[in-house]
């Protein structure tokens, strides 16, 4: 395989009855140039298993990184940052999936505007069972809103690579939620775009870190 354009990773932990259909969102991409790295964030559940299924049958897009122990959300990102062969980087979680035009659309944006350091789109959220709730419309930051009006959600979200190393990858003090902590980093050194179109499906259920 030539070298991946795209690297997307989903960091999992006790998310394995998800994690099937987070990736084969991946592998359904209109936009076939990347790679995905699948995090076992120290899981207790089958998500070890999943993730071998998937490594096995595409061994040359897909990758798995095993913790024994949870290190939590930054510190799998991080880690991932070292090891990518994109140009660009997208998070997905791994109880979350992607619409099928997700990549093209997205990568199709920075390709187009090179001063452009992330893109984001917008949502559907659904339930537990994948049934449809509501669709979130986000404000364009700097032109809508603040940073402090929207939900910190740095998942979905497509980052150039260099500009990642450039603001030295996250801060591993908080291990929950890398949203703010992307775009505070992000937001006064670069231009950052909003993409109207709903392009993931995001899950509400008891058990999500969200909550």
């Amino acid at each position: 395989m030539n070298k991946p354009q795209i690297t997307i990773y989903i960091p999992c932990l006790h998310y394995g009855h998800f994690l099937s259909q987070a990736v084969e969102s991946v592998l359904a991409q209109s936009r076939t140039d990347w790679e995905l790295i699948i995090v076992n964030d120290g899981s207790r559940d089958d998500t070890a298993e999943v993730a071998a299924r998937f490594e096995a049958a595409d061994p040359k897009r897909v990758r798995v990184i095993t913790h024994t122990e949870p290190r939590g959300l930054q510190v799998s990102a991080n880690e991932v940052l070292q090891v990518a062969r994109g140009q660009y980087l997208m998070r997905l979680d791994a109880d979350d999936y992607l619409d099928d035009n997700a990549l093209l659309v997205l990568a199709h944006y920075l390709d187009q505007h090179p001063d452009v350091a992330l893109v984001y789109p917008n949502y559907i959220y659904v339930d537990e069972k994948g049934n449809f709730l509501a669709i979130e419309h986000r404000k364009k930051v700097g032109k809508e809103a603040q940073l402090l009006d929207l939900p910190a959600h740095g998942a979905c979200t497509l980052v150039r690579k260099r500009v990642f190393k450039s603001i030295g990858g996250y801060d591993e003090s908080n291990d929950r939620q890398d949203g703010y902590d992307l775009w505070l980093k992000v937001i006064d050194r670069f231009p950052v775009a909003n993409v109207a179109t709903p392009l993931f499906y995001y899950r509400q259920h008891s058990k999500s870190l969200t909550g």
